[in-house]
């Protein structure tokens, strides 16, 4: 009798998406563009926001590296930085398959994204030969009571709008920060003259020119231009409340002398504060609104048996762990 020949696994090989590097590739000009753009005119938050995108893009490109070839004895990986190293199966000691999968070869991981080509095929070769591998699936997981596939991935895109709101939140403390009399610059002084001119958003100003020609003041809201500038002619000598902007100008709060007010803070302040409380309530409603959406999202996925129409409104349907 003839021995049945035994089965071979063919090589095969296991690769990147061609759409995710090719999108980074088509980005990257754009994002350099804006990140130039925002350091240029020092805008801290756009120059954050543009430098995530570039590492996020980056990644992408990189991702043409990223490869695994196999065979029935092992395989071998290749990672982002083009740096191989080869694996036999029995050194695998954990297999868990999820839409995202990992292998874990004592204390490294290796990725087997949902996305990656042939990563299926891998996995059933990998399952078949490391035999003393553990095994989980996404019935597995704790997060969602195992009813979900890459539940941290869905957890992780619920996060980023809260996060994103909080960040919102930061921002706008840094950018409107509360003001009194008391916090802003004071000088006492006489000025040597006075002009009026547009400034590089072509509203006009009213300069204010003390001694030193680099501490000009500028005064943007409407005052009694015709009683200060007879003050300043009489040589009178001013208190000066002030905030620096952005690009070092000083623009006046309060102007007095000692016998007259010619612009006082209160209204700024009051406007100011205002705005905060404004500002800061919208953004913590969004962020309760989040936070429940997140509860209610937690509680529908994690009892996904009991709420099969309302789970879909949550997760698209390849994402439920049949059970």
């Amino acid at each position: 009798m003839k021995e049945k020949k035994q089965k071979k696994t063919r090589q095969g090989t296991v690769s990147s998406p061609p759409l995710a590097w090719v999108i980074g590739i088509l980005c990257l000009p754009f994002f350099i563009f804006l990140l130039y753009m925002s350091i240029k005119e020092g805008e801290v938050f756009a120059i954050v926001l543009s430098s995530l995108f570039i590492v996020l893009i980056l990644y992408l490109i990189l991702l043409i590296n990223w490869q695994i070839t196999y065979d029935a004895k092992g395989f071998t990986y290749r990672n982002l930085f083009r740096i191989s190293k080869y694996y036999d199966y029995q050194q695998v000691t954990k297999i868990r398959q999820n839409k995202d999968s990992y292998l874990y070869i004592r204390h490294k991981k290796i990725l087997i994204d949902a996305s990656a080509v042939g990563g299926g095929e891998f996995l059933s070769v990998v399952s078949k030969y490391a035999r003393n591998a553990e095994h989980t699936t996404a019935k597995d997981e704790k997060l969602f009571n195992g009813n979900i596939k890459n539940p941290k991935e869905i957890l992780a895109v619920s996060l980023f709008f809260p996060v994103l709101t909080m960040a919102m939140m930061i921002w706008a403390g840094f950018a409107l920060p509360a003001v009194s009399l008391e916090k802003m610059e004071h000088s006492t002084l006489k000025l040597m003259d006075y002009d009026e001119e547009q400034d590089a958003d072509g509203q006009m100003r009213f300069c204010l020119l003390p001694e030193d020609p680099e501490n000009d003041f500028v005064i943007y809201e409407e005052i009694d231009k015709d009683s200060l500038i007879q003050d300043i002619k009489n040589q009178e000598i001013f208190d000066i409340y002030y905030l620096n902007s952005e690009y070092q100008t000083k623009i006046v709060r309060q102007i007095s002398s000692d016998t007259k007010m010619y612009l006082s803070a209160d209204a700024f302040i009051q406007e100011r504060t205002k705005t905060r409380i404004e500002l800061f309530s919208i953004f913590s409603g969004i962020l309760l609104l989040e936070l429940l959406f997140l509860l209610l999202q937690n509680h529908i996925l994690s009892h996904a048996e009991r709420y099969p129409n309302a789970v879909k409104f949550f997760v698209r349907e390849d994402y439920l762990v049949k059970k």
